[in-house]
């Protein structure tokens, strides 16, 4: 049986606009989420969300924008959403929609003054409670605000609960949660899959100031969930704390691009801005994946790759750098004799770790050995999943059997422990080679399957 999966393909980045219009270029129906939407108890005179087709770098998008309006009806200046970058004018086609029905009985004057003094969290919860909006999309929302919450707390010394939302607690923020919360509940979405994104550089304006991209909370975010960061250049802000917020909430791995047994729906959403180089969209694929309600033997996960070619270290030295970054938390350290230029023989050590201790090992190699630089890569990492029986040698002794399968569940590698039958064969004086042998014997004699 397959699942209703989503890819989230971010290369260019992502922001909570981008990421409602990709839903709705890749098939969610616009008048029912519109109608789901009007639930939320907001002031909705002062709000317009508008829907149209744009072109980015040559590429199709829905590009979905929800203007604040002041009391002559007119959107809020610009500087008042800073997180929005270069407000373009593309009109190819486009559905507005003025909201006459009968308006909530939310304090409009809380929303004219929240730019000064922000919004807090248990405000923003108050909303959605008050709202008939279905519980799974009350969960999912609040599961969103709560994330950049503890961000934005972080980022302060405070509480979430003290948090306020300058960037994400104004009106157009609510919707772009709450109605992306709406459009993946309705599209019925089971797993998410995401890719790595670029933060971008630069500055970007705050409700605390000018701040160098990424700001504070979004690089709180990404640590938190120890997501991918791609390495694609880009000089302006292209992670918001809107869009890292929703897709570390929903992403069930961060992958590259799923198997996908058919592809139901694709759709890219638009950002504000609209560079020669690139396209700024989020691209969406919705489709059916193979169930994976068995276990699977065959795991996949991303890490870092960090290497450095050194012709001028003792090897002794070397020898100690490995056992520091195993002790760090490498994954494994590989050395490996090399031949770098003018014929000089040299060693490649090359380091698997997690993204996280990225960082860390990059610094332990630059301190404790002779390289000057060292270069780095994400790479996806695929693993047999390991199980471990015991057979029994003697009377006494145990060792432990390391046993590796393949996705139908067939034995394909097994192998003894090291350390069990290097102490077997220390206190039995027999050869390390002999004690392997009898535990795999003693293994394929057993029942194991």
């Amino acid at each position: 049986m397959a699942r209703k999966t989503a890819y989230f393909d971010c290369q260019f980045g992502a922001a909570g606009d981008m990421l409602l219009g990709s839903l709705i270029d890749a098939g969610l129906d616009f008048d029912s989420w519109l109608k789901a939407v009007k639930q939320l108890t907001l002031p909705w005179d002062k709000v317009k969300i508008t829907r149209r087709n744009v072109i980015r770098c040559s590429i199709a998008a829905q590009k979905v924008q929800v203007d604040v309006l002041n009391d002559d009806g007119k959107p809020v200046d610009e500087h008042s959403h800073p997180h929005q970058i270069d407000h373009d004018h593309d009109h190819d086609h486009s559905h507005e929609h003025d909201h006459d029905h009968d308006h909530s009985s939310y304090h409009e004057d809380h929303f004219a003054h929240e730019e000064e003094h922000g919004t807090s969290l248990s405000q923003i919860i108050e909303i959605i409670d008050s709202s008939k909006l279905e519980p799974a999309v009350v969960e999912l929302s609040k599961k969103i605000l709560m994330n950049l919450a503890e961000a934005e707390g972080k980022v302060h010394g405070i509480s979430p609960w003290k948090a306020r939302f300058h960037e994400v607690g104004t009106l157009d923020a609510i919707v772009d949660i709450v109605g992306f919360a709406i459009g993946f509940v309705m599209l019925g979405i089971e797993d998410v899959h995401v890719s790595a994104m670029p933060l971008g550089r630069g500055e970007v304006k705050t409700g605390h100031g000018i701040f160098p991209i990424p700001c504070p909370a979004v690089s709180n975010i990404m640590s938190q969930a120890k997501a991918p960061i791609s390495s694609f250049d880009i000089p302006f802000e292209c992670l918001t704390p809107t869009g890292a917020a929703i897709l570390t909430t929903i992403a069930t791995t961060w992958t590259k691009m799923p198997a996908f047994e058919s592809i139901d729906g694709c759709g890219y959403g638009a950002g504000s801005l609209n560079p020669k180089k690139h396209p700024n969209v989020v691209r969406l694929m919705i489709g059916n994946v193979a169930d994976c309600d068995k276990p699977s033997n065959i795991t996949s996960d991303t890490i870092a790759v960090i290497e450095a070619n050194i012709d001028d270290c003792p090897p002794n030295w070397l020898a100690y750098t490995s056992e520091r970054l195993l002790e760090c938390g490498a994954l494994d350290v590989a050395i490996t004799p090399c031949v770098m230029k003018k014929g000089r023989s040299a060693h490649q050590i090359s380091v698997l770790c997690q993204i996280s201790d990225k960082d860390k090992v990059e610094k332990l190699l630059l301190s404790e050995t002779t390289t000057l630089g060292v270069r780095s890569y994400l790479a996806e990492r695929k693993m047999s999943k390991r199980e471990f029986q015991t057979v029994k040698l003697g009377e006494n002794d145990e060792i432990r059997i390391k046993i590796a399968r393949d996705e139908d569940g067939k034995i394909v590698n097994v192998q003894p422990e090291y350390a069990d039958c290097a102490d077997y064969s220390l206190k039995n004086s027999k050869p390390l080679k002999e004690v392997f042998a009898l535990a795999i014997r003693s293994f394929s004699d057993s029942d194991a399957t």
